[in-house]
């Protein structure tokens, strides 16, 4: 059963892709070239739950973003054609000059600890806010603990940093 299952919480991850076009590429190639790589991502990935792309400049950059549940970005030995067809006009068009996979803070450090690296972070959710910030412990005294979400404070709202 997933954590998201368990606790109600959404897990996360995010491809980040920064492009640059090719010279011989119009402007409107390149456009066009990142919309139908985000919309087949949309339409073949299941685990994708939203694909966009951003000009990052005049025209000469784009950025994509890509969000899904984890392991959307997982290998495919077999992807859909439309898919692949979509990343060699995504070629075609620019260079891949940055290309990242940013994973939700708590998956992120479940791995770490998963490896054997212990982090010494309470992990717990916060029952208000489902923060994934750590919780801080308060001694009341006498050993006991009254834990706070940092991200909250158990009012179900971010708190200004002081």
């Amino acid at each position: 059963m997933s954590r998201e299952a368990r606790t109600g919480v959404e897990e996360m991850q995010m491809s980040y892709s920064r492009w640059e076009r090719r010279d011989a590429t119009a402007r409107e190639d390149l456009g066009r070239a990142a919309i139908n790589y985000c919309r087949a991502q949309r339409a073949h990935n299941t685990k994708v739950t939203g694909a966009r792309y951003f000009w990052i400049d005049a025209g000469n950059t784009i950025a994509m973003l890509i969000e899904g549940q984890p392991g959307f970005a997982d290998f495919d030995p077999e992807p859909a054609e439309s898919l692949t067809a979509a990343q060699f006009q995504m070629n075609d068009a620019a260079r891949q000059v940055t290309s990242e996979l940013w994973t939700d803070a708590r998956l992120g450090l479940e791995a770490y600890e998963r490896a054997g690296r212990p982090s010494g972070l309470d992990t717990s959710l916060c029952r208000v806010c489902g923060g994934i910030g750590s919780l801080a412990g308060t001694d009341v005294g006498g050993g006991a603990q009254v834990t706070t979400c940092v991200v909250c404070n158990g009012t179900g709202r971010a708190q200004p940093a002081t």
